[in-house]
């Protein structure tokens, strides 16, 4: 798969091994906003698949693991009976009816009512290899690597198997499906038969037997893009190829309408009722009214989290629409900003050198100066296998890995081989695109890290923070609600005084943390009062004895023990 072209580059295979964990925090660079580190257990590392059942998130990863999203915005890793050793390729999950299936690169079937038990209905050798399963009507279909399908209703004891067919042309990447007047549409792709030349085609299906060949494509597997990403939205059928396109879905063969230019990499993918366009080069497009694509968001992606198979899918739960390949986006409406809070497995092999890339985007007024720590997690020998931390820029993403400039390698603290430090600050500009690399040699042992980024300080504008930001592949995005309005009516405190009380409602104990901004956004205090007790009208005062007549603004962060959080904002107005 094209994971394998990326990833695998920075992976050398040669026997023995150590596994890196990598955990991804949460941050923002966005002025008066405060994010803290959000500790998360196992969640899908590269995820595979993704899908909701009984109202609840569920993931497979490319280890043959399945994870669901507890309330917490946590993973729990669910027990299923196939065991990672004896897959062979990441697992597929199907819900078809009132039941949940997840499907191994090879049989048995599994079928669950609930997400937690599962029986095995199928152990059918096929000779083939699965490139995907589909839900479609009242049936599930299965396509093989050489073009062959097969479908079952999913009931019974042992699910019965009906051959409906072929494609007639090598599948030799998943295929994108998607629905459009009633037909089911599947691409094609053959990339093995010509190499590097390859062949997509695009089928539909009305009755799920007879499989009409409506498009095709032919390019250099190396210059051009496959046609295999397809999404129906609106009545139109877009297919990504080099440049996004609609079809009516009218004729034979289709009609296709340009209607985008597409960089590298970038995806196609339907959310909250919009299409939009999601790049690591071009900020985040929306389509409009009128058939055109418009900035949505300066947001942009990683350069290593842009490399999925297939087009992206959302799935939406509880108003918050989730997309995945290979990454997991969370997103809701607002601005868009990124929460990062995965965990991402690494294995380092003896005898070569790895540079896993974690990337991250500026936003930042103008320019600004960064500095911080990195700390590594204690375990054996582990930091024998660090041999040289930078920060690079990219400067320019063609290519698969992209060309950086360094800006600055890290230096170890010689009274603590966990922790690397910058000896000056480095400046960055607003859109930057930074990447953190580290050198790692492998030795024969196994071992453990963890890797996080502390002390993280901008110099220019102290209210700007990175609080925690640790590696990883896997991500989950989150955009920030927008933001509620100062109260106009909060004017604290009262002439002649030197203390301004806070007021606020608690309805479980939790911890007051309030930071004090004058007009030009430079923070000038910060309380933290902790354990307060729940109460209508619970106080916290703070000191302007030293503080001059004028306006600030308050950012009142209140978090429970259970973990919920909300921030207030309030004017202030002092004048002695």
């Amino acid at each position: 798969m094209m994971r394998d072209r990326c990833l695998d580059a920075l992976l050398p295979r040669s026997l023995g091994a150590f596994v890196m964990l990598l955990v991804v925090f949460p941050f923002s660079l966005h002025a008066l906003e405060n994010w803290e580190t959000s500790s998360s257990t196992m969640p899908p590392a590269f995820a595979t698949s993704l899908v909701k059942f009984n109202n609840a998130l569920y993931a497979a990863d490319q280890d043959c693991g399945l994870f669901k999203l507890n309330s917490n915005d946590q993973w729990d890793a669910v027990t299923i009976p196939i065991a990672p050793q004896t897959c062979t390729a990441p697992l597929f999950l199907v819900v078809h009816g009132t039941s949940f299936f997840i499907v191994g690169s090879d049989p048995p079937f599994y079928r669950s009512p609930d997400g937690e038990t599962w029986t095995q209905v199928d152990n059918t050798a096929f000779p083939e290899t699965i490139k995907n399963v589909i839900s479609w009507g009242s049936n599930i279909y299965v396509f093989f690597h050489l073009g062959d399908i097969q479908r079952t209703d999913g009931t019974g004891v042992s699910l019965s198997w009906t051959d409906v067919g072929s494609l007639g042309v090598n599948v030799d990447l998943p295929p994108s499906a998607a629905e459009l007047n009633g037909n089911l549409h599947i691409s094609a792709t053959d990339i093995t038969t010509n190499p590097p030349d390859f062949e997509s085609k695009i089928f539909r299906t009305s009755n799920g037997t007879v499989w009409t060949e409506v498009s095709s494509a032919t390019g250099t597997y190396n210059t051009g893009f496959k046609e295999f990403q397809l999404i129906a939205f609106e009545n139109e059928l877009y297919r990504r190829t080099t440049s996004l396109q609609k079809s009516d879905g009218t004729g034979i063969p289709y009609q296709w309408e340009e209607v985008a230019t597409l960089a590298t990499r970038d995806q196609p993918f339907v959310v909250f009722n919009n299409l939009y366009i999601l790049s690591y080069i071009n900020p985040l497009r929306r389509l409009t009214a009128d058939g055109s694509f418009e900035k949505a968001s300066d947001f942009r992606m990683s350069i290593f989290g842009i490399i999925p198979d297939v087009a992206l899918e959302a799935v939406e739960l509880n108003n918050i629409s989730y997309l995945s390949h290979f990454l997991i986006f969370k997103v809701q409406k607002g601005l868009w900003n990124v929460r990062q809070i995965i965990i991402s497995n690494r294995t380092i092999f003896p005898g070569q050198t790895n540079r896993p890339i974690m990337g991250f985007q500026a936003d930042v007024n103008g320019t600004e100066d960064i500095q911080f720590v990195l700390a590594t997690g204690r375990t054996a020998n582990h930091e024998e296998h660090i041999e040289k931390v930078s920060l690079v820029r990219m400067i320019d993403p063609g290519g698969w890995g992209g060309t950086f400039e360094n800006l600055i390698t890290l230096t170890p603290d010689p009274q603590d081989n966990q922790r690397w430090t910058m000896a000056n600050p480095v400046s960055i500009d607003d859109g930057d695109e930074l990447f953190i690399t580290l050198d790692v040699y492998g030795f024969s042992q196994s071992a453990q890290m963890i890797m996080r980024l502390n002390n993280f300080t901008t110099i220019n504008n102290p209210d700007y923070s990175l609080e925690g930001l640790n590696f990883g592949y896997v991500y989950s995005i989150r955009p920030d609600p927008l933001s509620t309005p100062i109260p106009e009516t909060d004017v604290f405190p009262q002439p002649g005084q030197n203390q301004v009380t806070f007021r606020y409602d608690l309805t479980s104990q939790s911890d007051v943390h309030i930071k004090l901004f004058d007009l030009y956004g430079n923070l000038v205090s910060e309380i933290q009062d902790l354990g307060k007790t729940p109460g209508t009208g619970v106080q916290t005062t703070w000191n302007s004895t030293d503080k001059a007549n004028g306006a600030y603004l308050a950012l009142i962060k209140i978090r429970s023990m259970s973990g919920e959080e909300r921030i207030l904002r309030k004017k202030v107005f002092i004048k002695k």
